[in-house]
Order: C-alpha cells, then structure tokens, then sequence
C-alpha cells in the first residue's frame, strides 16, 4: 500500500512506527527527524530533503517531451514555486541531446505577462523577490 501524509516532523516520526518502509520529500529537518525514527526502528528510508526539485531523465526517455516538461518545470511562475525544478540529471546518453532539446524548449517558452495564456514565464512577484533573483 502507498499513503501519502503531509505534516512535519511530528506527523512524519508517528506514520514511521506503522510503515514498512519510507519515502520522504520535504524540508531538512523533518528529513533528520523521520531518519531518526526510521533508522531507530530498522525501516529502510529513503529521502528528498531540499534537494531542489531534481528531474531525472534515463536514455530511453523521450528527449523532446522531458525537454518541453522540464523547461515549463524550470521557468513556470517566473521559477518560484516551491515545486520548480533547479537540477536536471540527465543519464548517460541521454546528455547530449537533452542538453540540446532543452536549449531549445526554453528558446521557444513564451516570457511576458502573466495574464496572457501563452506566458509561461511571467513576472517574479515582487520588488523584494526581483532583488533576490538579480
């Protein structure tokens, strides 16, 4: 069975004592104190903490379509979701022409304004945020 919980470190040392085995996305300190729990229990754990959001593309993916799903991924909302991709793993063979496929996906995303449906890189959201970036 697959369960999804959201919750923090609390919430995430109380499902650990029930599971078999664990898979976590989330933040650095909810990752340390589930491994605890998990490590104390012998449960295989397995973690995501603040690793950026990576997206892994294996050489018989479809390059075009991970390069199109990628780019949006990176660029959508001007990049500040908490869900944007910052790292791209390509695997093998599939470097090069990733590499080359995503140049181009990110050539052709439409930057502008966020109320036009065919931005998908618009403003960042505020002064402060602009700073940040620049």
């Amino acid at each position: 069975m697959f369960t999804v919980r959201p919750g923090g470190a609390t919430e995430g040392e109380a499902l650990v004592s029930a599971a078999d085995a664990v898979s976590l996305t989330g933040s650095t300190t909810t990752g340390r104190a589930v491994a605890r729990a998990a490590t104390a229990l012998g449960i295989p754990l397995q973690t995501e903490m603040g690793g950026l959001n990576a997206a892994i593309v294996l050489p018989d993916a479809d390059i075009p379509q991970a390069a199109a799903h990628i780019a949006a991924a990176l660029v959508g909302y001007a990049g500040q979701k908490c869900t944007a991709t910052s790292r791209v793993i390509a695997v093998g063979a599939a470097h090069g022409p990733l590499r080359e496929a995503l140049t181009e996906a990110l050539r052709e995303l439409v930057v502008g304004d966020p109320t036009d449906p065919v931005t998908v890189c618009g403003l960042v959201i505020s002064r402060s945020a602009q700073h940040t970036v620049l």
